[in-house]
């Protein structure tokens, strides 16, 4: 319908509240969208989940709010993540738990834009009866839809459905003041919260005010100016929204990458140029298009090529062209189904335009415009089966029950589908399994394949998966540096030293590379060149505790104790609660005679362990060495509490408790000792030196003795044992 005819009459009207009906339906949209999902609750962490959350530190302190929020471009999303992490850790169900929910959530939204949408003027006329019906079909098929699965069962893309639940509310509040007889000023405001948490989501949400202004324009005002004049606060405020993705650096990202960081997004890609991505979209735009309509078979990584010739690029062109030709016009004749082709490609258009980014094809990226494929389905079967009934070819009821009938029987088809997508997710050798039989050439799937393969424990078979992996992609660095781990794991270190040595020549920035390169040498007995290849990993990554805590393991074999001691102090500056890098700092310190600051390092570090027996015990050797007997007993009694057979730690808090003159007490620890271990050279000799305390002279002599019958060279037994003859 043309804007001319709609100026006759008032588009927006307040709306009653739903009806019991309209409850009902949505509980009918959930209960679906659980059962699809209900399967995917053991579905492990996959490709870029590692980065995101196993490798993500900043998720792991949710207190520390302020790097939490800080990390990474999508801070919403990180806060998620870490709200997760304090309830589970990595037990991943939780995190499906939130996935599903905000899928939910977003699915309940859409029933309640669509309902309201077909209320409005001039379809309430049209559609009154059946809006409830049609939303909840729409909202149904969209909830239930297999391509949905990468959005939601993919752990980390819930940024991409977080966003997208932001992106609808921010439609619906819009909406709902339109109708408000108050003017709606609190919803506008929500609708900018909503906005604002969208773009802290997931930098796509950038479209969302040009898509609400076109839905504004379209369905509840007369005239563009209309809108504007009526509700200019609320656009301001939506374009404000877009500051938060310069305060996350998205636009500095994408418009100004830095030169030494390797760029998966905007136009510092070194493999792809803007002219390159934009050619190549259409074709994938009609793949996503096909898989609105029959989704199968799904892929969660296509690795998909770029368009380099004219037969591959000329007809998928010409169809997309034609269909944003048809928008266009559409949305000028301000057609309902020209917002929906609007919302289809302006949704799309930051990640299947001109913008380069890393991967060309994913399914994610159709969160959002499916639900325009969804609305345009519905609402094209119902039309036509409502026109076959005008004409007296079926009775109305025959009619409703075919819709219901059709919504069902692809609904159902639609849940299994997802149902069975759910299980590739459940193991990632399944998934990549996967991925490599719909696209034998992705070197990345196959190398992905090769690590979950390794995790199993199939290392021959991982090993295979490697070198399909390098087949397909020789230069691929990765592929050779996981071939090494391989041979590492098999024992073949001369072979995984030459594939660490092609991955590194491939990527010489591979500090982790670097890292298992120095490891082979290790085991190889080149300490010399394991320096020097720990030392690169920390030159190229030296925020990575692990990279310096290796790198002082060496110096501390080649007795470098010094440069040791730094190396794990800046480790520990990278990580503070690194138990290992402290301990080990300890035992340096201790073994260059720094025993106050050996003093520090063991205390913190029965601080983060308080159950390891042998910081206690060897603490208090340190205390004992300084003569701090008070302290040095507290530390032993700690170790033996832990391991009440730790047999030195009683012995020597024996001696603690000799040199505190309590010999009582101390000749019962060494007798305890002593029936553990009957040949203790060490609690025979202070047990003498207890005896002689109290003028035991024979009873310490027989004490002496024992000791040199165990350890006839023992020189302070024989000397003691020499100065009470002389005494005699």
């Amino acid at each position: 319908m043309s804007r001319r005819k709609t100026k006759s009459y008032e588009r927006v009207q307040p709306q009653k509240h739903a009806s019991p009906a309209c409850v009902w339906l949505v509980l009918v949209v959930s209960v679906a969208g659980i059962a699809a999902y209900a399967n995917s609750f053991s579905g492990v962490f996959l490709l870029d989940d590692y980065s995101h959350i196993l490798l993500n530190d900043a998720i792991r302190d949710i207190g520390q709010l302020g790097a939490v929020l800080s990390e990474g471009r999508r801070p919403l999303v990180n806060l998620t993540l870490a709200i997760n992490y304090a309830l589970s850790e990595f037990d991943t169900p939780s995190y499906h738990v939130v996935n599903i929910a905000i899928h939910l959530l977003a699915g309940m939204t859409l029933f309640g834009i669509v309902r309201r949408t077909l209320l409005l003027e001039p379809f309430r006329q049209r559609y009154a009866g059946a809006a409830p019906w049609l939303a909840a079909a729409t909202a149904l098929l969209w909830t239930v839809h297999p391509l949905q699965t990468q959005s939601v069962t993919y752990i980390i893309q819930r940024g991409e459905s977080l966003m997208g639940l932001f992106y609808l509310l921010t439609l619906y509040c819009v909406l709902h003041g339109a109708a408000s007889p108050r003017g709606g000023v609190a919803w506008h405001v929500a609708a900018v919260i909503a906005c604002a948490l969208g773009m802290a989501s997931k930098a796509v949400m950038v479209s969302a005010p040009v898509v609400v202004l076109l839905y504004d324009w379209i369905f509840l005002s007369r005239s563009l100016r209309e809108t504007l004049r009526k509700r200019w606060g609320l656009y301001l405020g939506l374009c404000a929204t877009w500051g938060v993705l310069l305060a996350v650096g998205v636009v500095q990202g994408v418009l100004f990458p830095r030169a030494d960081v390797s760029s998966t997004v905007g136009f510092g890609s070194k493999d792809l140029t803007p002219l390159g991505y934009l050619l190549t979209q259409p074709g994938v735009i009609l793949h996503y298009l096909r898989l609105s309509l029959v989704p199968h078979p799904l892929c969660l990584d296509y690795q998909w090529p770029a368009a380099k010739t004219v037969t591959t690029v000329v007809p998928a062109g010409s169809v997309v062209t034609a269909l944003l030709v048809g928008t266009a016009w559409a949305v000028v004749r301000c057609r309902w189904a020209g917002f929906l082709g609007a919302w289809f490609f302006i949704i799309l258009a930051p990640t299947s335009s001109f913008i380069p980014i890393k991967d060309l094809a994913f399914e994610h990226r159709m969160y959002l415009p499916l639900a325009a494929v969804m609305v345009l389905v519905v609402i094209g079967v119902h039309f036509l089966l409502r026109r076959v009934s005008d004409r007296g070819a079926l009775a109305a009821t025959s009619v409703r029950w075919i819709q219901c009938g059709l919504v069902a029987i692809v609904a159902v088809l639609f849940c299994g589908l997802t149902i069975a997508r759910n299980r590739d997710y459940l193991s990632e050798s399944t998934m990549w399994r996967d991925v490599v039989d719909q696209r034998p050439h992705n070197a990345r799937a196959w190398s992905s394949l090769g690590v979950a393969l390794g995790k199993e424990g199939c290392v021959q078979e991982s090993m295979e998966a490697y070198q399909q992996a390098i087949e397909a992609d020789p230069e691929m660095s990765a592929a050779h540096v996981n071939m090494g781990k391989a041979l590492v794991k098999l024992g073949r270190h001369a072979e995984a030293i030459h594939a660490f040595q092609t991955g590194l020549a491939l990527d010489p920035q591979n500090a982790k590379a670097y890292n298992s390169l120095a490891n082979a040498y290790r085991r190889t007995k080149q300490p010399e060149k394991a320096l020097d290849a720990y030392r690169e990993a920390v030159r190229l990554d030296p925020e990575n505790a692990d990279h310096r805590f290796n790198l002082a393991s060496v110096l501390i074999q080649t007795r470098q104790l010094d440069e040791a001691a730094k190396q794990l102090r800046e480790a520990i500056l990278c990580q503070p609660n690194d138990f290992e890098a402290r301990l080990r700092l300890a035992r340096v310190l201790n073994q260059q005679r720094r025993l106050d600051e050996a003093v520090v390092e063991y205390r913190a570090a029965s601080r983060l362990r308080p159950a390891r027996t042998d910081v206690h015990y060897e603490l208090g050797n340190v205390l004992l060495a300084q003569k701090q007997l008070p302290s040095a007993l507290e530390a032993y009694s700690a170790a033996i509490q832990r391991n009440p057979r730790l047999t030195d730690a009683r012995c020597n808090r024996g001696i603690a408790l000799l040199g505190l003159a309590r010999p009582d007490e101390a000749i019962a620890e060494f007798r305890t000792v002593l029936q553990e271990d009957a040949r203790h050279v060490l609690a025979h000799y202070h047990l003498g030196r207890a005896h002689l305390t109290q003028g035991r002279r024979q009873e310490a002599a027989a004490a002496f003795r024992e000791a040199l019958e165990i350890a006839p060279n023992h020189a302070p037994s024989r000397s003691a044992l020499a100065a009470i003859s002389q005494r005699q």
